[in-house]
């Protein structure tokens, strides 16, 4: 694959295998991450592929999933530990007050 700058001021960073095996499933498109784009300035940018690619393939651009995960996971773990120390609070004063309230019971 060929990325070359087509807008004055366009650069390309680099363009890598991609680290990690990550695929998507998109109405009738599928298809798996091969490589990694990182573009240091911004502008138009020709792509071309070398070879023949096999028939019914499509070439997919975007930005990475894993910001997208990221912004959902890293808040929500944090909400997830908040909530179950709070739950946990409240079976331990639950019982406490069940506990309290028996021994009160007995010594009338």
């Amino acid at each position: 694959m060929r990325i070359t700058p087509a807008s004055p001021g366009a650069a390309v960073a680099s363009l890598r295998q991609y680290g990690s095996s990550v695929t998507y499933n998109y109405g009738s498109h599928h298809g798996h991450a091969v490589l990694a784009l990182n573009i240091s300035r911004p502008g138009t940018f020709a792509v071309s592929v070398a070879g023949n690619p096999p028939a019914g393939s499509d070439l997919a651009i975007g930005g990475s999933i894993a910001r997208g995960i990221v912004g959902i996971v890293v808040p929500s773990v944090p909400l997830m530990v908040l909530g179950f120390v709070d739950g946990l609070v409240v079976f331990i004063i639950r019982i406490a007050r069940k506990s309290s309230m028996r021994r009160a019971g007995s010594w009338t």
